[in-house]
């Protein structure tokens, strides 16, 4: 089992009010993941719990960091790691 490569990330950016799409950048551990928001998402966006994705049409302009963590499927305990994101919305 490979442990968790990236901890920080930057995402795609956005532009208000024009849908976005993409999904979480993560290598190693066991997969399925599954990902919960630790910290508010930038309004109007939404995190998919099992995919990874976060979509939606971003409500504000600017730059929103936020964190999500991580678990994986590793049994009988999983790896959990937080990642730290951010998105520039234009």
């Amino acid at each position: 089992m490979r442990p968790f490569s990236a901890l920080r990330a930057t995402l795609k950016a956005g532009t208000h009010g024009v849908s976005y799409s993409t999904t979480i950048p993560v290598t190693g551990g066991t997969k399925p993941c599954t990902f919960t928001a630790e910290t508010a998402l930038p309004s109007g966006l939404t995190l998919n719990k099992t995919t990874g994705a976060v979509t939606g049409k971003p409500a504000t302009k600017g730059t929103c960091s936020f964190v999500v963590s991580i678990s994986d499927s590793l049994k009988p305990a999983r790896n959990t790691s937080a990642m730290y994101l951010h998105l520039t919305v234009s």
